[in-house]
Parts: structure tokens; C-alpha cells; sequence
């Protein structure tokens, strides 16, 4: 039966306006995740105020896009109440574009560099290699299999002591990897891969961002549904809404473990992804001076010369390549294709 974009609800029928992802790539269908729950009519947000979810991974995404109804991994059908659920009308999260260019706002979710890049390490390492692979493919069982299998690293503090260390035992091209998984230019894990270069890279230049950060969800919630023209406390001290989807519940403290050394060798490579962290905080229009300076001084408790560095040694990544594979840029080289 072919799909008309109808969505029942009770009674009513709305008619959805067509998702750019598919308008983007004919033959694929968006799916489900990136849905919005049915009982909201896409059709209602005003334009100047329709909104772009960009769930970057590892940040409390599945938390807030739960919260404002996308079909995540949900622990909870409690909707938040107020403008925001309403008029974030699409996501973008990893290879999944699927917002308008021209939205209003672009809504980003954002953690601290280390502790996000950490928390990917361990949620992209599968736990059962045969049910991975069957359930995701060879395509994928490849991509970590170089990196989890072929190389020894069990945890970020094994990256950092045996892949980054000029002491480190890993093959030299286990080192290479280590350092690639790091500043996000080489897939082996998609939560680690689709990182903040690639998220802000991929929405308008001029985009308009808010900004959501982990580390104080709902006072930042709190002021994007004011700015939308909402409460000022639409989640009060009480809030039950924001609940903790789509945690990794197999990986044990050990595996979040970093020494002073290692820590050292993974801010180091982390510095392009640190200034560009910086850069979300700072173009946010719901973030005040004071914000973002209590999110860098945060920052900088974990990587302390990389945060207060505005260069890197490294230059940032050129990440061409893995915008028109994964946003959908049309090269007139190469075309569009996807990874």
C-alpha cells in the first residue's frame, strides 16, 4: 500500500508535510525514531518559529527528544508540556537530516567533549559480536570490528595508554585508529564518528542555535521554551519529564575510568572537537555570558589546556566527504551518495 503521509490519531487524520530526508534520498524511508509521536500536527508550528532537534549522540539526546515527542528509545510516554514539543517539528541526528534548512531554531544538546566521547566509546563496543552482526549488518560489524576487535582496545584508557602513548603496544596502524576514533575522521562507531564538527557543520552557516547542556538540562530547557515565547518555568524543581533514555547499562565504572596521563593524551586529541564545543555554546541565543563561561570552566576541569587554547596543533578535519555521505550535499564530482 503505498504511504500517504497520513497519520491517524483517534478520530482525526492529520496530513504531514513530507519529511526532507526522503525528499533528500527517494528511495530510503526516514524511520520511525525520527518521527514525531502522532499527536502532534507538524502543520500548526508557525514558521518563524519551527525548530530543528539536532540530537548529536551521547548527550542526553534520546532524554530531551523523548521529552518533546520523537519516537526515541523512551523510558516513559510523559510528554513536556509548553511550545517546544509543538513546534520542534523535525531531527537531525547522525546521517539522519531530516530538518529544513530555512528552520527557525536549530536546537542542539550538548555534554562535556570528554565525558561524551567516553560515553560512545563504550555504548558503540557491541556487547554481543553474533547478535550485532545480525542485526546490523556486515557494513557495520566492520566498522567496529577494526577498531574493538582488531585492535586491543577494551576501553578509553586502553585508546589512550596502548594507541596514544609513545609507550603504547598497539600495531602502528592500531595507533592511527586510535587517534582517528578520537577526532571523528574515520567510522568505526557512529556515536563517536557523527560528533559536534559534523552536527555544526552540517546545519546552515547561519543557522540560529539554542542549546541544551547535559550537565543542567532543565534550566537550559527552561529557557528554550522561553525564547519560543513559552514559560519562563515551564519544568519546575519537581519535573518528573526528563527521564534517562537510552543509557548504557552493561558498562561498569572501570570502563569510564581515565588516568591523569591519559586523560591528557585524549584532550590533546580532542582539541578540535573542544573549540567547536565552544562554538555551539557561544553562538546560543538562550545561553548568557555567564552560561557559557560556567560550561568552559567546567570544561576545563577535564581538559584544562584545550580549553583554554582558541588553536589546535592539528587543524581541524576536513569532513567534505563525510558531509555528503552522511548530510546529503550534492558534489558535482562525486554526487550524492550515502556511507
Amino acid at each position: 500500500e503505498p504511504f500517504t503521509g497520513e497519520i491517524s490519531v483517534g478520530r482525526a487524520v492529520y496530513s504531514q508535510p513530507p519529511h526532507p530526508y526522503e525528499l533528500a534520498w527517494p528511495k530510503l524511508r526516514l524511520p520511525s525514531y525520527m518521527r514525531k509521536d502522532p499527536e502532534y500536527d507538524l502543520n500548526l508550528a508557525p514558521k518563524d518559529k519551527k525548530t530543528c532537534f539536532v540530537h548529536v549522540g551521547k548527550t542526553a539526546g534520546s532524554t530531551i527528544g523523548c521529552a518533546i515527542g520523537f519516537n526515541l528509545h523512551c523510558a516513559t510516554k510523559i510528554k513536556a508540556p509548553g511550545l517546544l514539543p509543538r513546534y520542534a517539528t523535525n531531527m537531525f541526528h547522525a546521517q539522519m537530516y531530516d530538518c529544513h534548512d530555512d528552520s527557525a531554531y536549530f536546537v542542539f544538546v550538548v555534554r562535556n567533549p570528554l565525558d561524551r566521547l567516553v560515553s560512545a566509546f563504550n555504548y558503540d563496543k557491541p556487547s554481543d559480536w553474533d547478535d550485532f552482526r545480525k542485526n546490523f549488518g556486515e557494513k557495520h560489524y566492520n566498522f567496529r570490528k577494526r577498531l574493538y576487535r582488531d585492535c586491543p582496545f577494551e576501553s578509553m584508557e586502553d585508546v589512550a595508554r596502548l594507541g596514544l602513548s609513545n609507550r603504547g603496544t598497539a600495531s602502528g596502524e592500531c595507533m592511527r585508529r586510535a587517534a582517528a576514533s578520537i577526532e571523528g575522521t574515520e567510522h568505526f562507531g557512529c556515536h563517536s564518528y557523527f560528533n559536534y564538527q559534523y552536527h555544526l557543520e552540517a546545519v546552515p552557516a547561519n543557522a540560529t542555535l539554542m542549546t541544551i547542556r547535559t550537565e543542567h538540562l532543565v534550566e537550559d530547557y527552561n529557557s528554550v521554551e522561553y525564547h519560543l515565547g513559552g514559560e519562563p518555568q515551564v519544568l519546575g524543581p519537581n519535573q518528573t519529564v526528563l527521564a534517562h533514555n537510552n543509557e548504557n547499562k552493561v558498562t561498569g565504572d572501570e570502563l569510564k575510568h581515565l588516568s591523569e596521563e591519559s586523560k591528557k593524551l585524549v584532550c590533546d586529541k580532542l582539541c578540535n572537537e573542544i573549540q567547536v564545543y565552544k562554538e555551539i555554546l557561544r553562538r546560543s541565543i538562550n545561553l548568557s555570558e555567564e552560561q557559557v563561561e560556567e560550561s568552559i570552566r567546567e570544561l576545563s576541569e577535564s581538559c584544562p589546556r584545550e580549553t583554554a587554547a582558541s588553536t589546535c596543533v592539528q587543524p581541524l578535519p576536513n569532513i567534505t566527504d563525510k558531509l555528503v555521505n552522511g548530510r546529503g550535499y550534492i558534489s558535482s564530482k562525486k554526487g550524492r551518495r550515502r556511507e
